[in-house]
């Protein structure tokens, strides 16, 4: 709701008053009964390009366009049956009732969304490794190119890696929140832009993983000090175990 009414950079979502977000919420419905807000949402998405026919093909503000615009959720994609609601019909209701006794006062004391980071780029010499709780995987691009020297590229929501000859990938496991927080392991401040350039490797917890999440839970396979992970006689010590 707010985005709608700020994306055109007129107006900051602090300078959009209550009253005016309870008014959209009670406006008039369309097509039936869906609520007008819905309608104004999806032609904002639209119009900033985050709607299917338009690049980038991802991020949240995409998928959000993507719910809201499916009200087919009965698995008839041919159309056989009327559209049913969509999510927003009953989100509308609730938001109401969340609004209804929110005051300015209470608004204020919110604590402050931080402005979005500008793009980063992070050039690690030791490439760049996806971490799970049980693995590490060196992120490579579909040319099996090597992946020291790789280069990760964070652009507001959108992430994506290059590889050192030059081939771009996008990859499920990357997530923008979970590359900035893993700047923490370096002692850098997840808002930094810019360009970084790692001496080693540079760890980023799988997409799956919850963004609250450290990398040191998420990642056992880190220390060196395990039995096998990270030393060179790994399979040594794995066939010595195997023949005893």
């Amino acid at each position: 709701m707010l985005y709608s009414r700020t994306h055109n950079g007129r107006r900051a979502p602090a300078d959009v008053p209550l009253d005016e977000l309870r008014g959209a919420l009670g406006g008039p419905p369309v097509e039936g009964s869906e609520p007008g807000i819905r309608h104004e949402i999806l032609d904002a998405l639209r119009a900033a390009g985050h709607a299917p026919g338009n690049k980038p093909h991802s991020g949240p503000l995409w998928q959000t366009y993507v719910d809201l615009a499916n009200r087919y959720t009965t698995g008839d994609l041919d159309g056989l049956e009327p559209p049913g609601p969509s999510p927003m019909r009953w989100a509308v209701e609730r938001l109401a009732l969340e609004l209804e006794h929110f005051t300015e006062e209470a608004r204020s004391e919110l604590d402050a969304v931080p402005g979005e980071s500008g793009p980063l780029r992070i050039d690690a010499t030791e490439g760049i490794f996806v971490a799970t709780a049980s693995s590490i995987v060196p992120l490579r691009c579909s040319h099996s190119c090597p992946n020291q020297g790789s280069t990760l590229l964070v652009d507001g929501p959108l992430i994506s890696s290059v590889c050192p000859n030059g081939h771009s990938l996008r990859d499920w496991r990357l997530s923008a929140v979970h590359a900035r927080k893993a700047l923490r392991a370096l002692d850098l401040d997840p808002a930094t832009q810019g360009h970084i350039a790692v001496d080693g490797p540079f760890y980023i917890p799988e997409s799956g993983w919850s963004e609250d999440a450290s990398l040191e839970d998420t990642v056992w396979a880190r220390s060196r000090e395990h039995a096998f992970v990270g030393r060179d006689d790994a399979m040594a010590q794995l066939d010595q175990i195997a023949g005893q």
